[in-house]
């Protein structure tokens, strides 16, 4: 038997998420849009405050919405499914960046992989390797600033870049200028994912919440800066047992918690691993102490296509849980 399935979010991704569950022959019960509740993607039934009259016929959810606030959007509607015991499945970062401490007790049916790594599934990779013996995480979470810097380390210019990512989906709808994209990458969405990360492998006892990270915005001046040194810049977290300096990063933060310290933003970096990582990639690498070598992982950290293929493993593994 197949899943009855409800999508919230009519952008990139809920499109995808769509199409890619009718190839399954999952039944979608209904989508939300911003104007109301459809069937099929294209009848409007009601208005969208009545989608608690909708949700009995429900297998499985797909939240597919960016974060319009500090996630509190996506946290409603995580809790109304959640407390009726449907599974949900998201890539929206905010709830579980902001709201964690409200919704750990849920996570056996919460879908979370496509939320840090789009389709790389980090979560799951660090989950089974970060243990007691780890000494460093090093991490590349943001597909879209590696992919600029990546294109601009290979002589391309700056217009040019950011009209790529424009054209291929790889910044929110709306951005324009590359001081806005940048800005909304590193300030909004890294400090999101770092923070489901640290609470997802309990490196900490505190929960750590994105809204309480000071970041470090750029200015033009600051982007014209890394723009000349692109080749040896890569946007890329670290999180380490070993206290790093902790002055001030062009476009990131630093934070210290349970004695790991990470520093997050545009930096040269001593790992030939995330030096190296291409286009709209993701990566992690695991160091260990007493270990000659490296857990590595890489993978597509941008785009519709990815991220879903990330959510229909999620939803996968629940319904099958769920039966």
């Amino acid at each position: 038997m197949n899943p009855k399935v409800a999508i919230i979010g009519a952008g990139n991704i809920g499109s995808e998420v769509y199409k890619r569950v009718q190839e399954l022959n999952w039944e979608v019960v209904f989508v939300v849009k911003q104007d109301g509740i459809y069937k099929n993607f294209t009848e409007k039934i009601d208005a969208q405050e009545n989608i608690d009259k909708h949700i009995r016929d429900v297998d499985l959810v797909f939240l597919a919405i960016p974060t319009f606030d500090d996630g509190l959007t996506a946290y409603k509607y995580l809790k109304m499914f959640l407390e009726n015991n449907i599974p949900i499945i998201t890539c929206e970062k905010g709830a579980l960046g902001n709201y964690f401490s409200e919704l750990k007790d849920y996570l056996p049916i919460i879908g979370y992989s496509s939320s840090v790594g789009g389709g790389t599934r980090i979560l799951r990779y660090a989950k089974e390797r970060v243990t007691k013996k780890t000494k460093k995480i090093s991490l590349v979470l943001n597909g879209t600033l590696n992919y600029i810097f990546y294109q601009l380390s290979q002589g391309k210019k700056l217009d040019e870049v950011i009209s790529e990512v424009q054209r291929l989906g790889y910044s929110e709808p709306g951005m324009k200028s590359a001081v806005d994209i940048i800005n909304k990458e590193a300030s909004g969405d890294v400090p999101l994912k770092v923070s489901i990360l640290f609470n997802i492998l309990g490196l900490s006892p505190d929960i750590i919440k994105a809204k309480n990270l000071a970041v470090n915005k750029i200015f033009e001046e600051d982007l014209k800066l890394l723009v000349g040194q692109a080749k040896e810049l890569r946007y890329f977290i670290s999180i380490s047992k070993e206290k790093m300096l902790s002055e001030k990063v062009v476009g990131g933060f630093a934070f210290e918690s349970n004695g790991w310290h990470c520093l997050a933003g545009f930096r040269n970096t001593d790992s030939e691993f995330i030096k190296f990582l291409k286009g709209a990639t993701n990566g992690i690498e695991i160091e260990e102490s007493g270990f000659d070598g490296t857990y590595c992982l890489t993978g597509p950290g941008a785009g519709a296509g990815p991220t879903v293929s990330s959510m229909i493993k999620d939803a996968q593994i629940l319904w099958n849980t769920k039966k």
